[in-house]
């Protein structure tokens, strides 16, 4: 059956329940049959909104709400057949936007109300979307510190299209799937809150389960130029040889340590590279990504990342982005 046209709908009548002194509703339909509760309401708030919904049973729903809005004034109810609800509530929707603002999201012309609507994007993270649009934030207006901000920030550098294409290689080579396990093997933040200090900062940080496995840090240089350290991780077993072995010109840039900085990964081997050039010559030695990976890998085996909730999709979508045309280039 075809629903009716509102136009031809009978005027529902409504009974208005003031619920400043906090009366349980179940008292007010004590005596009604349950076919009475069947129909349209209207909450009516402090701050002057309404809200529009049906029902099949009042109590129920009501209580519902009580649970999540404290500021319930009054509501009106008036019962209706079942069938008619959901052109009853239509109608009832379209007669009280015209004079009120709704704090309903479907069926109305103005879903939130007529003013600016805040939505959770996360957990403490909220958006505002506001009617007009000269009003509205675009992607250069983010906060500076919010995910996308500080990826912006670390995309206006002139040496990112390196730093990107380094960290897309090395993530090519030591992560499996990681288009399918990023956000939750592994995480990827732009300018980390973690160790900030006047002479130096971190551009960002790979984390693989618990462990950072690659992370760069800028210095400032008395000349007043900058200079970078790539720092990467390592499964220790049997490189130190094999270090030493490569110490010519360019590898006197890279030193060593075992690290015990990550309980859950035990030691690693920590090479720190000065310089990005350096550090893609490092990424040419087979044996050091075969490291990474076991270090990698055995991470992500144990556990998903901890750090998930910094996660930022938007840098790590340009490093898949970049990896995915790596991949077409690899030799079959």
């Amino acid at each position: 059956m075809d629903s009716p046209d509102a136009a031809m709908l009978e005027p529902l009548i409504f009974t208005r329940y003031s619920m400043e002194d906090s009366a349980p509703v179940s008292a007010l339909f004590a005596m009604a049959e349950s076919g009475d509760l069947c129909g349209i309401y209207v909450l009516e708030f402090e701050d002057g909104v309404r809200y529009v919904g049906q029902t099949v049973n009042i109590i129920r729903r009501y209580a519902d709400h009580r649970r999540t809005h404290g500021d319930i004034l009054a509501f009106g109810f008036a019962p209706c057949e079942r069938e008619l609800l959901d052109a009853y509530e239509r109608a009832a929707i379209v007669h009280e936007q015209r004079g009120y603002s709704l704090r309903n999201k479907m069926l109305t012309d103005q879903p939130g109300g007529r003013g600016d609507l805040e939505i959770e994007m996360a957990v403490g993270a909220r958006l505002t979307l506001p009617w007009e649009r000269s009003r509205r934030l675009t992607v250069s207006e983010e906060p500076r510190q919010s995910k996308d901000g500080r990826f912006w920030q670390l995309s206006e550098r002139r040496d990112y299209r390196q730093i990107r294409d380094e960290l897309a290689r090395y993530m090519h080579e030591t992560i499996p799937s990681p288009s399918r396990t990023g956000g939750l093997l592994w995480s990827l933040t732009a300018f980390p809150s973690t160790r900030k200090y006047r002479d130096h900062r971190r551009l960002f940080t790979l984390n693989v389960g618990s462990v950072e496995a690659l992370y760069v840090t800028e210095q400032d240089l008395k000349n007043g130029s900058t200079e970078l350290e790539w720092t990467v991780n390592l499964w220790p077993e049997e490189l130190s040889p094999k270090l030493e072995a490569l110490k010519d010109r360019w590898l006197r840039r890279v030193t060593s340590q075992v690290s015990t900085n990550y309980r859950s990964a035990g030691p690693v081997l920590t090479l720190d590279c000065v310089g990005t050039d350096t550090f893609s010559r490092v990424l040419e030695q087979p044996f050091i990504l075969d490291a990474a990976y076991r270090l990698n890998v055995t991470m992500m085996r144990r556990s998903t990342t901890v750090f998930a909730k910094h996660h930022n999709h938007a840098f790590a979508a340009d490093i898949l982005r970049k990896i995915h045309f790596l991949d077409k280039r690899a030799p079959m």
